[in-house]
């Protein structure tokens, strides 16, 4: 089994345990503490849709699987190079992830996410565009979605954020 897959598999593994206990959690809210998931101003809407997402997005990750002929090329004949570059970037990440917890507690959401969002677009932006193109797609692209993040989370499904 090649590295590809073996990733793959652990990601699938990793996201539908987090599935089924979210699930699971659900359903101890709906049928034991007797909370409604169908009406409108339900805590658990939210939670159901994140689940219902992951579970779409597992289906399609094992369709994929499924319909791929061994792995794709770039798999099989990246060095090992591309391989450790990959795994750079997934611990760069969730280092990424924790200092965004971190931050989250001292500067709150609205401060917090934008300072997050503006980095990793900096960091993901692979374009050969100058630092000072990037910076300003990331702050205008940050700008714009933080506010609407506040909104959707805070306003529309009621989300206490940090």
């Amino acid at each position: 089994m090649n590295e590809y897959k073996l990733l793959n598999l652990i990601s699938i593994l990793f996201v539908g345990t987090v599935c089924v206990l979210m699930f699971e959690n659900l359903g101890s809210l709906i049928f034991l503490k007797k909370i409604s998931l169908l009406s409108i101003d339900s805590p658990l809407v939210f939670a159901f849709l994140v689940g219902v997402v992951l579970l779409i997005c597992i289906i399609i990750t094992l369709i994929r699987g499924i319909f791929e002929n061994n792995g794709d090329e770039k798999a099989k004949t990246g060095g090992s190079e591309s391989k450790y570059g990959e795994i750079k970037k997934v611990v760069l990440y969730s280092a990424g992830l924790f200092a965004y917890i971190q931050i989250l507690k001292m500067l709150h959401f609205n401060v917090g996410t934008a300072v997050f969002m503006c980095l990793v677009m900096l960091l993901i932006n692979g374009s050969g565009n100058r630092i000072g193109a990037k910076l300003l797609k990331a702050i205008a692209a940050t700008l714009v979605t933080v506010p609407i993040l506040y909104f959707v989370f805070h306003g529309i499904f009621s989300v206490v954020l940090p």
